[in-house]
Order: structure tokens, then C-alpha cells, then sequence
């Protein structure tokens, strides 16, 4: 798991695979739950017609860590968060930094896309804050955020189904149909 760095390219491949099959149809939404939203914002960059849901996606790498270690408490000691990071890429193979897993570094090329993130009032791993933040730094006027009553972490589905349901269908027509203008805008 390399917080959706190297999954990104998995999802770019698949596109591209269905696409030259003539499988894909409009609109065309990478949807991704935790990591995989990670990955789905990720892999839009190289997806140019492809939209966004972003279903508890961990925006930084302090979230990614506390996902991966379980050690949410912890992150804020001293010197716990560099050793599990040094530790994680030892066991990995991988030489991840900070930046290669904030999402708002990847933001920047999505302007002209429609992005839906979801995120559950009790995420354990991810503050409502962190997602609310990423929401206002996608620089895009075609996105929605949703946070889900009650719900934990990639759990924003079970905790309101039917509002959920119903998000991602006004979505979906709104990418194939236009995004309104926004009163909060």
C-alpha cells in the first residue's frame, strides 16, 4: 500500500485497458473508499474526462499513518511519527516522503473536474476538518461534500444509506447534465 501513489497507476491502466476495449461509458467516476479514494484522486490527473468520488480518502500522511499503524494517539509524540515512517518504507521497499501522500498536491490539475468526497462525522482517522480543508483547496466549482451522521471511518455508507444513495445520484446527474451554481459561492 503506497497511499494511492502507485495504486494511481493500477487505476490509469484499467481506464486505459476498458477504454481501448470501447467498454467505458459516460460519465466516466473513479470512486474510492479510504485509500482507494486516495488513488482515485490520484489517477485523475492522467484521466482527463474522469470525475471524482472520494469516499474517506486520508489527505496527509499523518492520516495515512495513523490508518496504517493504528496508532492515532501516538502521531504527535516525538520521534513516533519519523520511526514509523522509516520503519514502514524499511518493511516496504518504498522511500514515501510527507509530500508524496497530501493530497493537496494533487489537487491543482482536477480544476475543471467534479469531485464528490464523503467523509463520516467520527472518522477516526481522518478529522471532518482534514477533508473539509481539501475540499476548499480542490479548485474546482463542480464539487460536493458530504458528511455522514454518526459515521466512522469508511463507514459513511451504512450510516445513511438512503442520503447517500442520494448524493451520488445527484452527482452523477449532475456530471452528465452540469453542475449548478453553488449559493455558498
Amino acid at each position: 500500500m503506497t497511499g494511492g501513489v502507485n495504486e494511481a497507476m493500477d487505476v490509469s491502466a484499467a481506464v486505459s485497458y476498458l477504454r481501448t476495449a470501447k467498454r467505458l461509458q459516460k460519465p466516466l467516476v473513479l470512486f474510492g473508499l479510504s485509500m482507494g479514494g486516495m488513488a482515485a484522486l490520484r489517477a485523475a490527473a492522467s484521466i482527463p474526462d474522469a470525475a471524482i468520488i472520494a469516499d474517506s480518502p486520508l489527505p496527509d500522511i499523518r492520516a495515512f499513518v495513523s490508518r496504517r499503524t493504528l496508532a492515532r494517539w501516538f502521531i504527535y509524540v516525538p520521534g513516533f511519527f519519523g520511526n514509523c515512517v522509516e520503519i514502514y518504507d524499511r518493511l516496504t521497499g518504498l522511500h514515501l516522503t510527507p509530500e508524496d501522500l497530501d493530497l493537496t498536491r494533487v489537487l491543482p490539475p482536477l480544476k475543471d473536474r467534479a469531485i464528490l468526497y464523503f467523509i463520516g462525522e467520527k472518522d477516526e482517522y481522518v478529522p471532518v476538518q482534514g477533508i473539509v480543508k481539501l475540499f476548499k483547496d480542490t479548485p474546482t466549482r463542480s464539487k460536493r461534500l458530504f458528511v455522514a451522521p454518526a459515521a466512522r471511518h469508511d463507514k459513511t455508507y451504512e450510516s445513511a444509506p438512503a442520503l447517500y444513495e442520494r448524493s451520488v445520484l445527484e452527482f452523477l446527474y449532475c456530471c452528465r447534465n452540469g453542475f449548478p451554481a453553488r449559493r455558498d459561492e
